[in-house]
């Protein structure tokens, strides 16, 4: 993300206290446990119903994972939150490539 291959540049020119690139400075923060939900997320991805390759995950599959994945019951709730409001973003983000993706519609 933020470090990938400049990490050691990055690292050094803080070190000496020069100003960063505006690419490294204009780049979102990672949330707290961000790669977490994202790793379940795509595994998640995989129990869209058959035939449905951009419907919705049902809730009931994230909950069962979570149990599965050994979550403490309080945060259960919160995993099924998470998990769902990134997948309906990511559907959102699908639905905007295929409008993009569309040839323009001829006036007549």
């Amino acid at each position: 993300m933020r470090f990938d291959d400049k990490r050691y540049e990055i690292e050094a020119k803080m070190e000496r206290e020069v100003p960063l690139p505006s690419w490294f400075l204009d780049e979102p923060p990672q949330i707290p446990f961000g790669d977490f939900f994202l790793r379940h997320f795509w595994i998640l991805d995989t129990e869209r119903p058959l035939g449905w390759t951009h419907g919705r995950i049902p809730q009931s599959k994230v909950i069962e994972y979570a149990y599965r994945l050994g979550l403490p019951a309080d945060m259960i709730d919160l995993f099924a939150h998470v998990i769902l409001a990134v997948d309906r973003a990511y559907l959102g983000w699908i639905s905007d490539q295929r409008e993009k993706a569309q040839p323009p519609k001829k006036v007549k």
